[in-house]
């Protein structure tokens, strides 16, 4: 069974141990390039030919080979700027907190009040880097959501619950405006990537009206 997003992107949704790890991977991936700015090594990981390769049946390439031409510092410089564009600076298009994003009166409140509950109640650890402020920026609930699903069957309720009271009430809305601002291909690969993974993790018939 595969999930396909409106992008296009195509996820295998199967419940195997294989399936399951390797959407928990992708997502911890898609939660890591929002969390913080490309380093080198992850420019390398991203750019390895086996990466690429992999991302191929996905219709997603997250570094175009024009930035790789330029060499490592130079891209680093590019990717840098389009982060801060992005999720940074004052009046960034995709402010990656979901109280900022809609429309909250101050950052973090009930939303990241909501995000540490869901974690607790599941026993998820939530891991913030240092440039994060809240719990209800967006790769904490990504992270969070690959946590779950890497306890396999084990963890399907702390999935539910993180899609249904964490991440579905926003990141529809959230990943779409990303794809619309995103200028490099890194961030609208992840824009193209992360709705697949969240539909990927839907019952049938919440799949069905997600889609409409």
């Amino acid at each position: 069974m595969s999930a396909n997003d409106a992008t296009g992107a195509t996820i295998d949704g199967a419940d195997t141990p294989d399936a399951r790890a390797a959407r928990a991977q992708l997502l911890a991936l898609c939660a890591r390039l929002l969390a913080e700015e490309v380093d080198a090594p992850l420019l390398r990981a991203l750019a390895d030919p086996r990466m690429r390769e992999a991302m191929a049946p996905l219709d997603v390439a997250f570094i175009a080979g024009e930035l790789l031409a330029q060499g490592e510092e130079r891209a680093l410089e590019e990717l840098a700027a389009e982060y801060c564009h992005l999720f940074v600076l004052p009046g960034a298009p995709c402010t990656p907190y979901q109280s900022a994003f809609t429309g909250a009166a101050m950052l973090g409140a009930r939303h990241a009040d909501r995000v540490e509950e869901v974690a607790a109640l599941h026993g998820l650890a939530i891991t913030r880097p240092a440039r994060v402020a809240t719990s209800d920026h967006i790769a904490v609930q990504l992270a969070l959501l690959a946590a779950a699903l890497g306890r396999g069957r084990a963890g399907e309720l702390a999935v539910a619950d993180v899609l249904e009271q964490l991440l579905l009430p926003w990141a529809p809305a959230y990943f779409e405006a990303l794809a619309g601002a995103a200028r490099l291909p890194t961030w609208r690969a992840v824009a193209r990537l992360a709705p697949a993974l969240l539909h990927a993790e839907l019952a049938p018939p919440a799949r069905a009206s997600l889609a409409v």
